[in-house]
């Protein structure tokens, strides 16, 4: 497990004085840029009392088997929880399935032939509007003097991130 955790920078001072800093830099790059095609982030004029949130990356290496072979650097942005006032946002309860639950779905399509299936979807909280105003930075993606970054969508770590997805995608479900 230690040994595992090196692998992986801490924050982005820890990423940048290592030698595959290019590897996790690029990843960075990926996750801002696809942020952008999801339309997570406005670039508007900045406002009075601009006090905008610092993001910060989580770095995390992905590995298909247990000698390391093709890894996979990701680099993610988030809202730093702790950094968030509660008037930032209004809700951060997120229902999660219970085992029962998920035990009777199984049970269910088992007695009606029924076939499961899972699947990972990519940039889930990015669907979400967020209910608030919220100005943000990005570490390394500066903007033109004058012009502030106004955050459209939710994103990991913010405090009702879940609650506003769950909100989102029963819209789609129900």
């Amino acid at each position: 497990q230690a040994a595992f955790e090196d692998l992986e920078p801490r924050n982005e001072a820890a990423a940048r004085r290592r030698s595959d800093w290019p590897l996790w830099q690029g990843a960075g790059k990926t996750e801002v840029d696809t942020l952008f095609d999801f339309g997570c982030f406005e670039e508007v004029d900045e406002p009075e009392n601009y006090d905008p949130l610092v993001l910060k990356f989580v770095y995390k290496l992905k590995v298909k088997d247990c000698n390391f072979s093709d890894p996979i650097y990701k680099a993610r942005l988030v809202l730093p929880g702790d950094l968030q006032y509660e008037d930032e946002y209004t809700i951060t309860y997120a229902p999660t399935a219970r085992l029962f639950s998920l035990r009777t779905l199984c049970a269910i399509a088992a007695e009606e032939g029924l076939t499961l299936s899972k699947f990972d979807l990519k940039c889930a909280f990015v669907t979400a509007d967020i209910d608030t105003v919220q100005y943000v930075t990005i570490p390394g993606h500066p903007v033109p003097k004058g012009k502030a970054l106004l955050l459209k969508k939710a994103l990991y770590g913010g405090r009702s991130s879940g609650a506003l997805y769950q909100k989102d995608i029963n819209k789609f479900l129900l």
